[in-house]
């Protein structure tokens, strides 16, 4: 009996046994799961990521042609990289360039909101949506993204591409080797660009009062080494019709640079205003040969373009 027993209570009991290995087992493959997907991501990517980022580097800094079948390859791999890994903001940026780079504007602008909803502190989202913006005539829309870029502390997005060593590190490994502060000039230099695309954009928008109270407060910022906002204040107050305030900047400027054609043409036009005909002349004279001699410089506007994030 006391066997019979013994073996009834067993048998009763195997239901809370199973039962008891399945929460176990559930418990465990959950609290695993998102390891085991990691590492399942992780050899997936590997499979299909690019032996080399070599190209992708030399044909941001004009050393190759575009390629589209290469450029399609990059996009491929950073698509894949938002669908298995959906919060890697580095991804989206990267996903958004190449995108751009292939002539679509809508996925590479989609990209990078993305990008900015996942690390709005990044500097360099803020500025490549500005640029892309500016390129499609929304002068306003690339306006707020270049505000938005300049008020970012430098140092968050210093940070942020420091820790991207599977995304941005090995793109920029050559660079780092050749300029171990290269990230630090190449941001300090994206600040100032947004600056002076802000004032482009209120050119465009004929917000001349806006351009000159804010390019004459960089011009007269210690920390802007660039004498370009010299000339903008001095646009900007031709616009409004303030001659001699023009004149003075103007001039100003041209100490520095003598060999800008634009200047010494505002400047001609400029005189000719004030009634000096003599100095306007001599100023258009200056302007012709400089044209001649250097060609007709660029403003940023018709040259700039996004940077590989």
């Amino acid at each position: 009996m006391k066997s019979s027993s013994i073996k009834f209570s067993f048998f009763h009991s195997i239901p809370v046994i199973v039962l008891y290995i399945s929460i176990v087992f559930v418990a465990v493959y959950f609290f695993n799961a998102k390891e085991i997907i990691n590492k399942a991501s992780v050899i997936s990517l590997n499979r299909i990521k690019p032996t080399s980022f070599n190209y992708l580097i030399a044909y941001k800094d004009g050393q190759e042609d575009k390629n589209k079948y290469r450029l399609e390859s990059y996009r491929h791999y950073y698509d894949y990289v938002t669908r298995y890994i959906d919060n890697k903001p580095d991804a989206y940026g990267l996903l958004g360039y190449t995108s751009f780079q292939l002539g679509k504007r809508n996925k590479a602008i989609k990209a990078y909101t993305t990008a900015v909803k996942l690390n709005g502190s990044f500097f360099w989202y803020h500025y490549n949506l500005g640029v892309i913006k500016f390129k499609e005539g929304d002068y306003q829309g690339a306006l707020k993204h270049f505000q938005d870029a300049v008020d970012k502390e430098p140092i968050r997005t210093l940070l942020f591409i420091s820790k991207s060593d599977r995304l941005y590190l090995p793109i920029y490994l050559k660079k780092l080797k050749e300029n171990e502060y290269f990230f630090r000039q190449q941001i300090k230099t994206g600040y100032a660009q947004s600056y002076e695309m802000i004032l482009i954009c209120y050119d465009r928008l004929k917000q001349y009062e806006m351009m000159f109270n804010i390019a004459k407060e960089l011009s007269e910022n210690s920390r802007m080494e660039s004498d370009i906002f010299d000339y903008y204040t001095a646009i900007a107050a031709l616009k409004l019709k303030a001659v001699d305030v023009a004149v003075v900047y103007l001039q100003k400027y041209i100490q520095k640079n003598k060999n800008d054609s634009r200047a010494f043409e505002n400047l001609g036009l400029t005189l000719k205003l004030l009634g000096d005909e003599e100095k306007a002349t001599k100023a258009i004279q200056n302007s012709v040969i400089l044209k001649q001699t250097f060609g007709e410089p660029l403003s940023l506007d018709q040259y700039i373009d996004l940077q590989l994030f």
